[in-house]
C-alpha cells in the first residue's frame, strides 16, 4: 500500500494532498490558486464530486434519451473496472484520503460510483453530440450492394406485389364498368 502518499516500492513524489495542488495549478508567486478547495467537506470530498458529476452525467443521457443503452454499456465495463480497480489500490498505485471509508467488496463505496459515474458522463457527452448520428458509426448503412438490390426490388416488384396489383387493377376496370347504381 502507499506509505505517507508515496507509491509503495518506487519512493516517487507525494501525490497532491489536502492544500496541495498538482505543478501546473500549484499557486506561486505569480500564479494564484485557481481552483476551489473543496476539501472542507472532509471525509465526503470524494463522494460530493461524484454526486455533482454524477448528476450531470445523468442529465446528460436523460436529454439524449440514452439512458437504457448507456446502463447496458456500464453494466458490461463494471466488473473489468472493479477488478482494475481493485488492484490498483490493492498494490498501492493511488489512495484516497478525502473519502467516507465505507467500503464495499473490497474498495471505497466511492470508488463503485466512480465506475458507474466516469463511463455515464463519457456516454452521456457522446450520445449528446452523436446521437442522431450513430447509425452510420454502427454499420446500418446500407452496402452499395445492398443499395444495388434495393434498387433492383423496386425496379421489379415481387409476385406477390404483381398479384395485389393486378387485383387491384381488377377491381377498377369491373367498378368503371359499371353504372351509378351498381356500385
Amino acid at each position: 500500500m502507499a506509505v505517507g502518499g508515496a507509491v509503495a516500492g518506487g519512493g516517487g513524489p507525494a501525490a497532491p494532498g489536502p492544500g496541495r495542488l498538482p505543478g501546473f495549478l500549484a499557486p506561486g508567486p505569480e500564479l494564484p490558486a485557481v481552483l476551489p478547495d473543496i476539501t472542507v467537506l472532509g471525509p465526503y470530498t470524494y463522494l460530493a464530486t461524484e454526486v455533482v458529476f454524477g448528476s450531470v452525467a445523468a442529465a446528460l443521457l436523460w436529454r439524449a434519451g440514452a439512458g437504457r443503452r448507456a446502463a447496458r454499456t456500464i453494466a458490461a465495463l463494471y466488473p473489468v473496472a472493479y477488478v482494475w480497480d481493485w488492484y490498483t489500490l490493492e498494490v498501492g498505485v493511488f489512495s484516497i484520503p478525502m473519502r467516507t471509508g465505507a467500503t464495499f467488496l473490497g474498495i471505497p463505496v466511492e470508488e463503485h460510483l466512480f465506475i458507474v459515474v466516469v463511463p455515464a458522463f463519457v456516454l452521456g457527452i457522446h450520445e449528446t453530440l452523436h446521437g442522431d448520428d450513430t447509425a452510420a458509426d454502427e454499420g446500418t448503412q446500407p452496402s452499395p450492394a445492398a443499395e444495388a438490390a434495393g434498387a433492383a426490388d423496386e425496379a421489379q416488384p415481387s409476385p406477390a406485389a404483381e398479384a395485389a396489383g393486378a387485383a387491384d387493377e381488377g377491381r377498377d376496370a369491373v367498378r368503371d364498368h359499371q353504372g351509378p347504381a351498381e356500385r
